[in-house]
């Protein structure tokens, strides 16, 4: 990260994510392929730790101010200049991040239902074959 967006992030203090509108837009935007976990302020500008499905880590979405700045920083520490959180989705698809929706669905599932592993099956091949239709 560049000195001067150091300077900008630096002292955050934690609200809580109920509170905050920037956790909801990505939680809607992300769906089952992440939450935010924490919410940071440091004046004006917000930082979001989100936790990715599966196991993909944890990342930044950050909003800097003034200048409206929108930056993700990866789970392996490259920091991307996304422009607008709305293009959150997209970035995290283009590197292999944001687990399938189907899978993270069937997952949880498994997670709540371990002896039904038939039907998880049954349900990933309905959705294979409606793929390839």
């Amino acid at each position: 990260m560049s000195p001067s967006l150091k300077r900008t992030l630096a002292n955050p203090v934690a609200v809580p994510t109920f509170r905050s509108r920037g956790a909801s837009r990505r939680n809607n935007l992300l769906g089952a392929r992440g939450r935010v976990v924490r919410v940071l302020e440091a004046g004006r500008s917000s930082i979001y730790i989100i936790r990715l499905a599966g196991n993909n880590g944890n990342m930044a979405s950050i909003n800097t101010q003034p200048g409206n700045g929108h930056i993700v920083v990866l789970p392996n520490g490259t920091v991307l200049n996304i422009g607008s959180p709305t293009n959150l989705v997209n970035t995290l698809t283009q590197r292999g991040l944001a687990e399938n929706l189907a899978h993270a669905v069937v997952s949880e599932f498994l997670a709540q239902n371990p002896t039904m592993i038939d039907e998880a099956k049954n349900a990933l091949r309905l959705i294979s074959k409606n793929k390839k239709s």
